[in-house]
Parts: structure tokens; sequence; C-alpha cells
């Protein structure tokens, strides 16, 4: 508050004298939710024991294609409201990007599945412990691909609070893939559900059980 209200001083803003914006960096949605008939929307985010609410106007929840559980950096303006003496913080959002941290986990976990697919061996056994999807992550995979086609990146997103990386979805995509089981498109980078595919089994794929064994550490 006293941060805000010091800025007070440099008033009026305008052209010129451009409004100050804050930057709010790896930040975790906690809710979004919906205002007036979803014509605007409320995030509450979190970073440690620190719970901040912030608006952002003439978007519905649905058109920010933002979700529980993921971690951003948002652009906010900031002012003070007073109601009956007693003084508010309100927020509205400017702008939002993946969080730089995230990012660099999605990398991270990128250039590791590229190394994989390519036949190189990883630094570690953790690295394979990352990749290798479990039976849960493959099965929430495929139920909500049955819903939508998604993008991998919005695959791992959504699923993220269960503790799905980049990397992990794409062995989920290429394996079922592989068993014919859900088609992808490796131009838009979107997984989508197959009409009547057959009934196939993990073990019948070669690229979960090859990894299945490096994360249980029997080829290393």
């Amino acid at each position: 508050l006293q941060n805000v209200k010091g800025l007070e001083i440099l008033e009026p803003f305008g052209h010129g004298n451009e409004k100050p914006l804050y930057a709010l960096i790896g930040m975790t949605v906690c809710d979004v939710v919906g205002l007036k008939d979803g014509a605007h929307t409320k995030f509450r985010l979190r970073q440690n024991n620190a719970q901040l609410d912030a608006l952002l106007f003439r978007m519905s929840p649905a058109e920010t294609g933002i979700t529980p559980g993921m971690t951003l950096d948002f652009l906010v303006s900031a002012e003070v409201r007073s109601y009956m003496g007693r003084d508010s913080l309100s927020l509205r959002v400017e702008d939002w990007r993946q969080s730089e941290r995230v990012q660099k986990q999605a990398q991270a976990a990128q250039l590791a599945y590229e190394a994989y697919r390519r036949g190189e061996k990883l630094p570690s056994l953790v690295y394979y412990q990352r990749l290798c999807p479990h039976r849960k992550d493959l099965v929430a995979v495929y139920q909500l691909v049955r819903k939508a086609p998604l993008t991998v990146s919005q695959i791992c997103e959504t699923l993220a609070p269960l503790g799905m990386n980049l990397g992990r979805a794409r062995v989920c995509a290429a394996v079922f893939s592989e068993l014919g089981l859900l088609a992808y498109d490796a131009v838009t980078d979107t997984v989508s559900a197959v009409e009547n595919p057959a009934k196939r089994e993990l073990t019948d794929s070669a690229l979960y059980c090859g990894l299945l064994k490096y994360a249980q550490g029997q080829d290393q």
C-alpha cells in the first residue's frame, strides 16, 4: 500500500507520463473466476504465503487460456481504494506470460526428450525418471485429449498440478501415437482423438518399455 501510495506524487498520469506498472514474478494461479456473466475475469494468485486478487477486464476466463495450477508472470497496474476508512489494494492485469522459471524447466525437458529420441545417453537416472510417464499420467492425457484436441504445451500446463512436465507430455503423445490410440500432428504440435481405436497395451509400445527400463535403472 505504501509503495503504491508513494507514486501518487507523479500524477496525473497520461500521455508522456504513463501509469507505473508492476511485475508479479512466478505467481501460482489458484483460481480463475468469471465476473459479470463472464465478461471479465478475476485471478487469485499466490506466491509462498502471499495471496493477491487481480482483475482482467473485457476478457472471459476461457479466452485467457489460464487455468488453476499454472505459474505465470503478470504485469499489473495498481491503485489504492478506500472504503469506510479502510485502504485496500486493487490490481488490474495488463499482460502476462509463462513464468521464466517454468520456461527454463520446459526448455530443459524438451532438450532431454530430444536427446533421448536421438539415442543419446542422458546425464543421470533422474533425467529418465522425469521423462518416463506413470500409468496415471498416460490415463490423464488420454482422458483429456478425448474431450478436445490439445497442443503438447496445453497438456503440460493443464496437468502441471499432477507433476506433468513438457518432456513427459511429449513422451505420452509419442506413445499414444505409436499405439494408434491418439493422433499427433507435428506441424501444429497437437494431439487429438482417434475414432474407434483398437485396444492396445502399454507393453506394445517400444518407446514406453525402453524408457521404463532406463527409469528403473535396468539399462544404466
